[in-house]
């Protein structure tokens, strides 16, 4: 990329934090094309818009793979960098939104409270999506968060757990787990 290019956010060398390098592919269940270049069409205001719109202009820019979004000042997180959409020609069919997953427990995973504890606290993270997330236990509505924070719940009760949350742009993703 040449010098001066405004999709030439930063030259680095590697991404690490206190010694830890996050991972740069793909998040198992995430497409391998919503990061590097994404095509799109803009208006004279900058607009996101339709191809077919009124004096649309296509543009390219360079987005950070999505694994490093928790890395990322939020003026080069994805939202930011994305032209806001013109509601008046919006552009159809494309979501810009990579897929919302949930960090921090496996599927089917058994969990266990420390020993003489009557409680276990549980701290999950997501990645992809967009906006504020609304969480679910088991059907039922429990919190709602803003995209960078996380869900933490004391859960107490053992048994069968699904935690669902969705997000303003519609995705919904939901793990299960046990609690012994």
């Amino acid at each position: 990329m040449e010098a001066g290019d405004p999709n030439c956010r930063q030259r680095r060398q590697a991404w690490i934090l206190d010694g830890t390098i996050p991972p740069t592919l793909s998040a198992p269940g995430q497409d391998t094309g919503i990061g590097g270049w994404l095509s799109l069409w803009v208006n004279a205001e900058g607009k996101r818009v339709a191809p077919d719109c009124s004096g649309a202009i296509k543009r390219r820019i360079a987005l950070w793979p999505t694994p490093l979004e928790t890395w990322l000042p939020l003026a080069e997180r994805r939202d930011e960098r994305l032209p806001v959409r013109d509601e008046t020609c919006p552009p159809i069919g494309y979501d810009t939104s990579p897929p919302l997953l949930i960090l921090g427990i496996k599927e089917g995973a058994i969990l266990k409270r420390i020993p003489g504890s009557l409680s276990l606290d549980l701290r999950l993270d997501t990645q992809g999506g967009r906006g504020k997330r609304w969480w679910f236990i088991n059907g039922e509505a429990v919190t709602e968060t803003e995209q960078t924070d996380p869900f933490i719940q004391t859960l107490t009760v053992s048994g069968k757990y699904q935690i669902s949350v969705l997000d303003e742009s519609g995705q919904v993703n939901s793990v299960s787990f046990v609690l012994d």
